[in-house]
């Protein structure tokens, strides 16, 4: 009998122990009952036992305040003595244990039903965080760079709360290997600061910060940067709401560059979405603060391609480009999905062409529904090619062998497109305001042109004098925005490439120290003498050594007369041997040339038709079939500077010459 009674005992606590598995919650609760601890068992009768509790519980959102926690029983042999479980506050998230009890007598000659037993928790809402989304002040930055979290804090009903009134605590944790110095927070703010390096023939005048010095070959960080990907984590001090996001740090020797190309793309989709809502709403002060920030964007001269295409994208930290022959050597293997990267790489390339001759055939005067769908098809085909390339993992070997690739699409084929947006942008900007504003239908649009059926601008203003733009340059703005979020997209894609190859390189210690040499000039001749320079002087031709064959890889800058000194200064300084050091140098020559042509139309930045030998002299030849541009705006002739930078070695030359405003 007693080893009965032991028996029956055991499967009824063991059914009371398995209840909360079964037993089920309210729909849609925000709190659930998930398991109970024995507290006591005492016999009162001959067949039943009165069983004491605490309970578990774990709650969702949102926080309740003055919560309790109610069970009741569907069954005659199990009852519910004290029913109710005094829970006090729970926050959204967590999970407690009660100190208050329940107690139900179980007549043990009747098997115990699990699902007999229903919970119910209920409690006072309390408006808290319930939701947590981090904004980044940018995706990834440069060694030396910093990022700014906002937090985003929302209650059940979506309602945004004030920061002000919330505590938040931000983490930091690597994701996988990185490189460096380890990142530093402030409050909420990051900082990932670079490695320190000696330096060779430094010159603290000109170049304070050793951007176009040589790192110095001993130094054991020689060869190494600060990079990887990191992961950043928010919580808010009194809840369980957290939320992360990821940045990166990217330890080229030129991710300055490849951050405001990022920047540009970026700049570029914020005001454009802006436009967007303010030409679908026919908001005309909207429109103009559309065109304040665009004009804000333009006066940046280094967003443009002439300066961002100053890059060498996968530029180790010192040295010079790691090969795919010294990886091999240092047992780096291809991955399975090399080949296919390379041929999504390409088929990118191809759409990000399409797209940008679209953009320019647009006729931001004259949009039509064929125009407009014409635009959406090249922007939508350029996203589904990017999607691919997503889809794939380049190894580090393959980043290597696929570096023009890389750096064509970094350094050409998206700052290209960027500005053909940019440019377009102004032309209907322009367009839409001084169009004047009519009120708008209320069934416009924003869903993919081809879409609209009837409903198209086309057919609600056929027949219209003078013909409404608005509703097209909202699809047209709309169009400019997904490109733009598109190629910034393709340039973080890119970047988690180079981050992943650059830190395994780094760890493998592989350094290139087989710098291809320096580029020196021989001769300008651009008039009848070669001690004069005339504007569209057919042809120009230069005459030197280390400019190779490449004429993509050849930038020259023609500087005038007016706001070279710094130029001047920058090119005393002795030619960089590592390859980051002298496309830094080369970037900084085209971004104050750019600024310069812009500004005054006293700087110029040209590229050559080809390069071939210089039968003469030796050497090779650069040749400019329309000759070179005016930089000389004044009467008299002056001196002025033909600079001669290879961006394939990071060689930098430059020489003095008289500029003509005009000859003959």
């Amino acid at each position: 009998m007693i080893a009965c009674c032991r028996s029956l005992l055991a499967a009824l606590l063991w059914a009371l122990a398995a209840f909360t598995v079964f037993a089920p919650s309210l729909a849609q609760a925000a709190a659930e009952v998930t398991g109970q601890q024995l507290v006591s068992s005492v016999r009162s009768g001959r067949t039943s036992f009165d069983y004491t509790y605490r309970i578990t519980v774990r709650n969702g959102t949102p926080a309740l305040t003055a919560a309790q926690a109610s069970v009741r029983s569907n069954s005659t042999a199990t009852q519910v003595l004290k029913s109710s479980v005094a829970l006090g506050d729970l926050q959204a998230g967590a999970t407690i244990t009660s100190t208050d009890t329940f107690v139900i007598r179980q007549d043990r000659s009747l098997p115990f039903n699990p699902a007999a037993l229903l919970w119910t928790v209920s409690g006072a809402s309390i408006s808290g965080p319930s939701s947590l989304e981090l904004g980044l002040s940018e995706p990834f930055v440069a060694p030396d760079g910093s990022i700014t979290v906002t937090p985003a804090v929302r209650d059940q009903s979506g309602t945004l709360l004030d920061n002000d009134s919330l505590q938040f605590t931000l983490a930091i944790a690597s994701v996988g290997a990185v490189s460096g110095n380890a990142p530093v927070i402030n409050g909420l703010s990051v900082s990932f600061p670079k490695l320190d390096k000696r330096l060779l023939d430094q010159n603290l005048s000109i170049d304070p910060e050793g951007e176009f010095a040589d790192g110095d070959p001993t130094d054991p960080n020689y060869g190494k940067e600060t990079g990887g990907r990191y992961r950043v984590t928010v919580s808010i001090a009194g809840s369980s709401v957290t939320a992360s996001k990821e940045v990166m740090v990217l330890p080229s020797g030129t991710a300055g560059v490849t951050v405001k190309a990022s920047q540009y793309a970026g700049q570029l989709e914020s005001l454009l979405a802006a436009a967007t809502l303010a030409s679908q709403n026919g908001d005309a002060a909207g429109l103009a603060q559309v065109r304040a920030t665009l004009q804000t964007v333009n006066a940046n001269h280094d967003y443009s391609a002439a300066v961002l295409g100053a890059t060498q994208a996968m530029a180790p930290p010192n040295g010079y480009l790691v090969t795919p022959a010294l990886l091999s050597a240092r047992g780096f293997v291809p991955g399975p999905q090399d080949a296919q990267f390379a041929t999504a790489l390409a088929n990118v390339v191809t759409r990000i062409r399409a797209a940008r001759t679209q953009v320019a055939a647009t006729n931001a005067a004259a949009l039509t529904q064929e125009s407009i769908d014409a635009l959406q098809s090249a922007a939508t085909a350029y996203k589904q090619a990017l999607v691919a390339l997503q889809a794939l993992r380049l190894s580090a070997l393959g980043a290597a062998q696929q570096e023009l690739a890389i750096n064509q699409q970094l350094g050409t084929e998206l700052p290209l497109l960027l500005d053909a947006i940019r440019r377009k942008t102004g032309e209907l900007v322009t367009t839409v305001t001084t169009a004047g504003l009519r009120v708008q239908p209320t069934h416009a649009s924003h869903k993919a042109p081809a879409a609209l059926a009837r409903s198209t601008p086309k057919a609600m203003y056929a027949g219209a004098q003078p013909v409404q733009v608005y509703p097209f340059a909202a699809f047209a703005f709309s169009i400019f925005t997904d490109l733009s979020g598109t190629a910034r997209a393709n340039i973080i894609e890119l970047t988690v490439t180079l981050v992943n190859s650059l830190v395994n390189i780094m760890a493998a210690d592989a350094i290139n120290a087989n710098s291809p040499g320096g580029v020196s000039i021989d001769v300008c001749l651009a008039s009848s003498s070669v001690a004069f320079v005339c504007p569209n002087y057919r042809p120009s031709i230069v005459t030197g050594s280390g400019f190779g064959r490449n004429a993509g890889a050849i930038k020259v800058a023609l500087v005038g007369c007016v706001g070279g000194d710094l130029i001047r200064n920058l090119m005393t300084l002795r030619q960089p041997r590592d390859i980051a050091a002298g496309i830094r140098l080369i970037n900084k020559v085209v971004s104050i040339t750019n600024s310069l042509q812009q500004e005054g139309g006293v700087g110029a930045v040209v590229m050559p038709d080809f390069i071939d030998e210089d039968e003469l002299f030796g050497g090779d030849r650069l040749y400019f079939a329309n000759g070179w541009p005016r930089v000389n705006q004044g009467r008299l002739p002056c001196v002025g500077i033909v600079i001669v930078m290879n961006q394939t070695s990071g060689g930098v030359s430059a020489l003095n010459l008289n500029f003509l405003g005009q000859c003959g």
